[in-house]
């Protein structure tokens, strides 16, 4: 009986390691975790400054192009996705629900979240539309969004233009870095965050920019008259061997409060 015993316990550890020896021979794919971007300068809600409306942070480029090439892994940049509100309220509710998400161990649930249950949309350029807003690099870029133009008295200030800007050093203005391009609305025809401009607006558009809560982009209608809130969240990108995305947690870029009456028939 009591060989019968040791025969048996012989056999379950030759199947175990033949089990092991099986999975590892598989060439199981590596799991990658990306690097969130990180140093947001976010906004604030109490300003009425125009000058202060921008979205600025740091990408996590040095750490995350180490990953390319592990079993198939790339790393593509990093990513921003944006979201109208018509109220304070329901933007401060997603938020916290957001950043819920963001707590969880399975790093890609908040970028999911954002995507696939709030919908948010990612941000465009006037001249593409590419798969990720910065494309990636070797080393850290500032990275500084300037969502609307801030009208002088007659004419745009030239420091304070719409513009997405990259730069290895911190950029605090329209003035600095290297352009890559004027930030767009994720929806047909409502091009621009001018909300209320008609052609003659900064994008030249017929139809009035002003959000609708039929717009892709929107939630809700302006719960105050013509105040408008533009969420904005950045998380890095890649993609396995198998072309699965695969995202990093989310970075709160802050909110934007735009007043309509700012940028009717301007």
């Amino acid at each position: 009986m009591m060989k019968a015993k040791s025969g048996g316990r012989n056999l379950f550890l030759i199947l175990t390691c033949g089990f092991c020896f099986f999975l590892f021979s598989c060439g199981l794919e590596s799991i990658v975790y990306l690097d969130p971007p990180f140093d947001a300068q976010t906004p604030s809600l109490e300003s009425t400054d125009p000058v202060t409306h921008c979205f600025s942070f740091k990408t996590a480029n040095s750490k995350n192009s180490s990953a390319d090439g592990i079993d198939g892994f790339s790393y593509l940049g990093t990513a921003v996705y944006y979201k109208i509100y018509g109220s304070y309220d329901t933007l401060a509710s997603e938020k916290s629900k957001i950043e819920t998400a963001n707590s969880s161990s399975t790093t890609n649930t908040a970028a999911s979240s954002l995507i696939n249950t709030y919908n948010f949309k990612p941000l465009k350029l006037q001249s593409s539309t590419p798969e990720v807003l910065i494309p990636k690099d070797t080393s850290y870029k500032f990275v500084y969004i300037r969502l609307n133009d801030v009208l002088g008295s007659s004419e745009i200030n030239s420091e304070y233009q719409r513009d997405v800007r990259v730069d290895s050093d911190k950029i605090e203005n329209s003035t600095q870095g290297t352009r890559i391009g004027k930030p767009m609305r994720n929806t047909p025809q409502k091009n621009g965050f001018d909300f209320g401009a008609t052609g003659s607006g900064s994008f030249g558009c017929v139809e009035s920019n002003l959000p609708d809560e039929s717009d892709e982009d929107v939630t809700g209608s302006a719960s105050e008259s013509g105040i408008w809130y533009v969420a904005a969240y950045a998380f890095s990108v890649g993609r396995d061997g198998s072309f699965n995305p695969s995202y990093s947690k989310v970075l709160p870029l802050g909110a934007i409060r735009i007043n309509a009456a700012d940028y009717i028939n301007k």
